[in-house]
């Protein structure tokens, strides 16, 4: 320090302050006092150079200082005043440069660390949010809700009321309210925008967030959740890029009644306990109304009807099977979409149920009374192709013995001859020499990762953006299983009746190990699990021996609680995809404590069930190459990651 402050350098010597201050507070010569003395020093010489990455790291330091001893309010403002600090850096950084900046120097992990400070702190422990300390502004619309509450006794009123108040005090873009229906699904019943608009429907949020709520009676809390490590990887995070997120159960002596959701496009850097108090106490009052709406009556079923259109469709399209958030949205998309006369994209993984769903768009659009024509590709050669999406001619080839049309995607070649009947909606058949117009509306389902084939030149890129324009996402099953016991109920009730009405069902202990397994090949697979099952059963009752390997060990070795399981699927999916390698997101939170034994051998499991039982093919899959086998296998072995491959080793019989 003493050469910084010849030079004179102020950076320098708030970083020598800085060390100074860790090492009083940790290391054998401790001194609370002293250690404070230092890091205070090293802010206020950071604050003077004006090093934003430094003035972040002496909160964090202070915040940790301050956690050690006990005081919540320092360590709940400390840890504040990093993450709003590190936010604005990170502001100004390119966001394709936003992933390498958060891993120099622990960024990311010092990030987590203040965020779970700020929760930690600002959260009563157990159910419900804690109500604290509020601004003068805040406690008048907390009375104007408490007004508003009182004296209206409709449920749409009430909610239309004070859901603007809340947007307007929490500085929220959005406010929606899911209500309980009689079956016990969250139906979406209100929503407002900070424009006064009523919205008509639930759209861009994280069901799987919602359902955590719904399902653990406990609020969820984020500055931004787009870096908040406990969501970032989900794909509806990242695909609507999520900012500012409160959303919390409505609960009256620890029964929930619903969910509200409450979100802003961009993050807040942090959320003040202000803010926070103002959600948990509307929460509180709403819930109370609601309940005493009940008590007299005045709400029932109908109180929270669905859209009549959306469930005369859902009626109409009973092979999609499922009541969750996610299946919702997707027939409210595919609602939307029918109506439109553009070509549209499915894309969702194998297994999922793309050409249901592209069947479900032509029975409700404008061409149901037409055909509708489905071709396999990738089972056809590039000839063959070529005649079913353009046709041909009787005799222009060996056994052309019609005229036959069809509608398919292909190889480059046949790529740019697609585009042209997209553009044109000319076609010219095999065998021919004029055009003929068209009048057709083309679907078409892939689960491949079109964007990556793009960029690697495999698909074309006018092709893509043409398709792109209308794209509806299939949820993969693990996006959906609160959907899992209707389905298994759908597919013993068709195999029933396919053997002259015999029923059978499922034990507890069967159900439960259905209810957490993996589905890597999505319906499809349980669609086959559950026929197989029924088949193999001796008696009325299918019980875990009559489950595949893979779908037993799922209760073997492990329990996991709900947000474990949620984040080993979350590391497991990201590391498939490319967002991120083992090293980082299982083997290096391993070893820092920051994931159990537990979620890291429920990753291993998802790999072994994908891979079936192949640990080669386990690894490849998490992204770790053939000539670390060795020493990956070292590493499971010696932290009792090892799980025996030979229950998911499929028998051959």
């Amino acid at each position: 320090m003493r050469l910084a402050r010849a030079m004179p350098a102020v950076h320098l010597e708030a970083h020598g302050r800085l060390l100074l201050g860790r090492v009083l507070r940790d290391g054998p010569c401790r001194s609370i006092e002293d250690a404070t003395s230092q890091l205070n020093e090293a802010l206020k010489l950071a604050r003077q150079s004006d090093v934003g990455d430094l003035i972040f790291r002496c909160h964090v330091e202070l915040a940790r200082l301050a956690d050690r001893i006990g005081d919540s309010d320092r360590c709940r403002d400390a840890a504040s005043e990093a993450v709003r600090q590190i936010s604005a850096v990170e502001s100004k950084v390119p966001p394709e440069s936003i992933g390498a900046f958060r891993k120099v120097g622990d960024r990311e992990e010092m990030r987590v660390l203040c965020e779970d400070f700020v929760r930690k702190h600002s959260l009563e422990n157990g159910a419900g949010l804690h109500v604290g300390e509020m601004e003068d502004q805040q406690f008048r619309v907390l009375y104007r809700i408490s007004n508003a509450i009182n004296k209206i006794e409709s449920l749409d009123e009430l909610l239309e009321a004070a859901v603007d108040l809340l947007i307007d005090g929490a500085g929220m873009e959005r406010a929606l309210v899911f209500l309980k229906s009689a079956t016990g699904e969250l139906e979406f019943v209100s929503g407002r925008n900070m424009k006064r608009q009523t919205l008509p429907r639930a759209e861009r949020i994280s069901c799987s967030i919602l359902a955590e709520v719904n399902q653990r009676g406990q609020p969820f809390v984020s500055a931004n959740a787009v870096s908040d490590r406990r969501v970032s990887r989900r794909e509806s995070v990242m695909s609507y890029q999520l900012g500012t997120l409160l959303c919390a159960p409505l609960m009256v002596q620890s029964q929930v009644l619903g969910t509200i959701y409450a979100d802003h496009p961009a993050p807040a850097g942090y959320l003040t306990e202000s803010t926070i108090s103002l959600f948990a106490a509307f929460c509180n009052l709403v819930s109370v109304a609601i309940d005493k709406l009940r008590s007299q009556g005045r709400l029932t079923a109908a109180s929270f009807a669905p859209d009549p259109e959306l469930q005369r469709f859902r009626e109409g399209c009973r092979e999609i099977i499922g009541n969750s958030p996610a299946v919702s949205q997707l027939l409210e998309r595919i609602l939307r979409v029918a109506s439109s006369p553009m070509d549209v994209l499915v894309t969702g993984e194998s297994g999922s149920g793309k050409e249901l769903v592209a069947r479900a768009l032509h029975r409700a659009g404008r061409r149901k009374l037409g055909r509708f024509v489905a071709v396999d590709c990738g089972s056809l050669s590039e000839g063959l192709i070529e005649s079913e999406l353009f046709g041909y001619r009787k005799g222009a080839f060996t056994g052309a013995f019609e005229n036959r049309q069809g509608v398919s995607s292909m190889s480059l070649r046949l790529q740019g001859k697609l585009l042209r009947v997209l553009q044109e909606r000319e076609v010219r058949r095999v065998g021919e020499q004029a055009y003929q117009k068209l009048d057709v509306q083309v679907i078409a389902a892939t689960n491949v990762d079109l964007a990556s084939d793009m960029l690697r030149g495999r698909f074309r890129k006018d092709l893509y953006y043409r398709f792109r324009a209308v794209e509806i996402r299939v949820p993969s099953l693990r996006q959906r299983m609160a959907d899992v016991p209707v389905l298994i109920d759908h597919f013993l009730k068709r195999t029933a009746d396919a053997e002259g009405g015999r029923t059978k069902r499922l034990s507890v202990v069967a159900a439960a190990l259905l209810g957490r397994y993996g589905y890597p090949g999505n319906i499809r697979e349980l669609k086959n699990i559950v026929q197989a099952a029924y088949y193999l059963a001796p008696d009325d009752v299918i019980d875990v021996d009559e489950l595949p390997p893979e779908v037993r060990q799922c209760g073997s070795g492990w329990e996991l609680e709900a947000d474990e399981e949620s984040r080993a699927r979350d590391a497991y999916e990201s590391v498939v995809a490319g967002q991120g390698t083992f090293g980082e997101l299982v083997r290096k939170a391993f070893l820092k404590r920051r994931i159990s034994v537990a979620v890291g051998r429920f990753v291993i499991h998802l790999a072994l069930t994908e891979a079936k039982g192949k640990y080669r093919e386990a690894l490849r899959l998490l992204r770790i190459p053939d000539q670390e086998y060795a020493a990956a296998m070292v590493f499971l072995k010696r932290h009792n990651l090892y799980l025996d491959f030979r229950p998911y080793r499929r028998s051959k019989d």
